[in-house]
């Protein structure tokens, strides 16, 4: 109660609107508490870790689990109180608190544990899913949800801009922005570096740009690493890395040119863009959209990726990995690749499918131009192989449940994968999942039905209810 008595108190502060108040708070010693909150506020996110890791060990206890849930109402009831001191009016907060939780908890904590890196702080990587989640979700601004999403192509050891990657394609990034076509957007960074002010500065020793990769994924950036783990993770991480995608889908702030790096543009908003500027006679966007191989990338546009990538390299000095030869739509192959390995996979919860199957819908084209044999091979392999599963299934002692079975999953399926938003939210990542999705019968219906809707998606607009 005291807690919320000050909070409530500074926020009635932060809103009177006076200029020589808005000056006072935002500068030294006032803003040094916003300094020590962070600071504290990353040591609940260790202690939250501690909490899952404790929990995981014990997964038949109760009482982990509501000493997590009680974590996870103080963490974000923090980052909702930093959400409305940053909305507040003053410019200068504003920063300063960006700045600080950048720097204390997104590239040195979390960036760093997506990556498994060895650091002197170290949290599992369901932990860092989870609080990326929140800070996209919570977090109502620019600036911090286009660099935490650019900050996705870090790669660790990237000294050379030119650097190889596992496919062989070479980083030409530096190449494809000119002074000129960004010159407004570091006009409008130096003013605002350049802006006299006396707030405490921000401890930058810990940028993790310099630190080992300790795993076969060395050299990978957490983008590359959150794809792993739908194909091979376990449930949690794969969970983790789904719903961290859904919410940079989700998220109204970042620009689609982000969205299209990434690999998560839904493809009607891509077509959508390349008809604007056709209709208004941009002869490149004509070509595109026409073509076989329609992209948002393009060398003479500096988008908000490119800015907020450039913004990484020379402010913060981390290196990013972006390939100006992989095109959004080799990202976006990559994106479907993982998701059609998810849907093949033996030992995957249903939550975790299901959740798989809501990303895959919000990526799904009307036609079939981005599918390739290889994918649709595997999917009907994969739906003949739990078919002939339930085949088995029907001569048992259970088989007068098999058809009710199997219709309350098409229905639960139908119902989450068409909805405005994914079934299961971000803290479901950390909370133990109900185990009554894991295994058995029911694991194999909720494949089986998964991958049926997915061939009724196909090849029908109508999908039946039973």
């Amino acid at each position: 109660m005291i807690r919320v008595a000050i909070r409530t108190l500074t926020l009635n502060v932060y809103h009177v609107g006076d200029e020589s108040v808005n000056r006072f708070v935002s500068r030294v010693p006032l803003s040094d508490y916003f300094s020590d909150i962070v600071q504290h506020f990353q040591k609940q996110c260790i202690d939250l870790d501690k909490l899952v890791a404790r929990s995981s060990r014990n997964a038949n206890s109760s009482l982990p689990s509501s000493s997590i849930e009680d974590a996870i109402v103080q963490i974000e009831d923090t980052l909702y109180y930093f959400s409305d001191v940053m909305s507040s009016g003053i410019p200068d907060l504003e920063r300063f608190i960006t700045e600080n939780i950048l720097q204390v908890l997104v590239f040195r904590l979390l960036l760093p544990s997506l990556q498994r890196q060895s650091t002197d702080l170290d949290i599992s990587v369901t932990t860092s899913m989870y609080l990326l989640c929140c800070i996209l979700h919570i977090f109502k601004n620019k600036d911090m949800a286009s660099t935490v999403a650019a900050a996705l192509f870090h790669q660790p050891n990237c000294s050379d801009r030119k650097q190889g990657t596992p496919n062989g394609c070479t980083s030409e990034h530096d190449h494809c922005i000119s002074e000129d076509q960004c010159s407004n957007a570091s006009a409008v960074e130096q003013a605002n570096e350049d802006k006299p002010t006396s707030m405490s500065a921000v401890s930058w020793e810990h940028l993790p740009n310099h630190s080992p990769s300790s795993d076969c994924c060395q050299g990978n950036t957490p983008r590359e690493h959150l794809l792993s783990y739908i194909t091979g993770g376990d449930d949690s991480e794969a969970l983790g890395s789904l719903c961290l995608f859904a919410t940079l889908l989700q998220t109204k702030e970042l620009d689609e040119s982000m969205l299209d790096a990434l690999g998560i543009l839904p493809q009607r908003k891509q077509h959508k863009k390349l008809l604007l500027q056709a209709l208004v006679g941009e002869d490149l966007a004509e070509r595109q959209l026409f073509s076989s191989s329609s992209g948002l990338t393009d060398d003479s546009i500096c988008s908000d990726f490119d800015i907020y990538v450039r913004k990484l390299q020379d402010k913060y000095g981390l290196q990013c990995h972006h390939p100006r030869q992989m095109t959004s739509k080799v990202h976006r192959y990559q994106v479907l690749d993982a998701l059609v390995d998810l849907f093949c996979r033996s030992k995957v919860s249903a939550d975790v499918r299901l959740v798989g199957g809501w990303l895959f819908r919000q990526l799904l084209p009307h036609g079939e131009e981005e599918f390739t044999a290889f994918h649709l091979r595997r999917l009907k392999d994969s739906h003949k192989d739990c078919s002939a599963k339930l085949s088995a299934e029907s001569g048992g002692c259970w088989c007068d449940m098999l058809l009710p079975i199997i219709k309350e999953a098409w229905r639960n399926c139908k119902k989450a994968i068409e909805a405005s938003s994914p079934p299961k939210g971000s803290k479901s990542i950390i909370v133990p999942m109900d185990l009554y999705s894991f295994g058995g019968f029911r694991a194999t219906a909720s494949s089986y039905t998964l991958l049926h809707w997915r061939n009724f998606h196909r090849s029908a607009s109508y999908l039946p209810s039973n």
